[in-house]
């Protein structure tokens, strides 16, 4: 039983140091999306509006509200693991 114990131990301190690189995976996607989606916004408003069209083109960025941009600036708690 000592040496299963020993493994669950290994095994759960191997999955929480995986769990802590994708949440840090995560923040640093969401970071550069947000960023990307900035630069777009900036460009948008930049250019001329053309003719015949007042509403964003179909590649434009999500407009505050949106579910998609919630999804890009949604903050996520990081989860606290110990190993006993």
């Amino acid at each position: 039983m000592r040496s299963r114990l020993t493994e669950l131990k290994e095994e759960y301190a191997r999955g929480t140091e995986q769990l802590r690189s994708v949440l840090q995976e995560e923040a640093a996607l969401r970071e550069n999306l947000l960023r990307i989606s900035g630069a777009i916004q900036v460009l948008e408003e930049l250019m001329p509006p053309e003719q015949g069209s007042g509403e964003a083109g179909e590649g434009s960025i999500p407009r505050a509200g949106t579910e998609q941009e919630s999804i890009v600036t949604a903050h996520t708690e990081p989860v606290a693991m110990t190993v006993r």
